[in-house]
């Protein structure tokens, strides 16, 4: 199966991540159990989300992975650091706004996915990840909204069977993402 290049079709969208999840689903249960168990581990959880995404993207494209490269993804921990205390500090600020601040920064760090997911794969810089994810978001709201929503709904249903459910649904919401993040691939290269 290859990663969604046509237009908006979230049935195209669905039925292509249903079908690279169904055949690697062994490996996405040990890859997502072990990010979960880790994940607690302050700074670490920056490098194991990245591995997780980067197993997801090569999974999209059709490449291998192995449940290890979940630890492989130390080279992009400075940029994701910086992203991090960035979103980290502009979500504090937000909140401080009486009534809407939560919302308001719950929302932002829903729409710079897409940006984590670029500083992951590219090593990109913290605002140039910030700058594409903006871009990116405002090219195809309706496409990256209908990913989103399928994408946390599905998480929230692996939550409801006492969190086990999420070694399911969880890697299938992430590559549902995934291949919206590839319909609109940056264009950043590192040489």
């Amino acid at each position: 199966m290859q990663p969604l290049n046509t237009a908006y079709d979230p049935k195209s969208m669905f039925m292509t991540s249903f079908g690279l999840w169904k055949q690697q689903l062994g490996k996405l249960i040990i890859l997502t159990l072990l990010l979960l168990v880790l994940c607690w581990i302050p700074l670490v959880n920056l490098v194991l989300g990245a591995g997780y995404s980067r197993c997801i993207l090569r999974l999209c494209r059709g490449e291998n992975f192995e449940v290890g490269d979940l630890f492989r993804a130390w080279d992009c921990f400075v940029p994701l650091l910086m992203f991090a205390i960035i979103l980290v500090l502009a979500s504090l600020l937000l909140s401080i706004i009486p009534v809407v601040g939560i919302p308001i920064a719950s929302v932002l760090t829903a729409i710079t996915i897409p940006g984590f997911i670029a500083v992951t794969e590219h090593r990109l810089g913290a605002i140039d990840g910030f700058k594409w994810s903006f871009t990116t978001l405002l090219e195809d709201p309706v496409g990256w909204l209908i990913a989103l929503v399928f994408a946390s709904v599905l998480s929230s249903l692996g939550a409801l069977f006492f969190g086990l459910g999420a070694l399911f649904t969880m890697p299938l919401a992430a590559i549902i993402y995934t291949n919206q993040y590839l319909k609109h691939q940056p264009p950043f290269s590192i040489d």
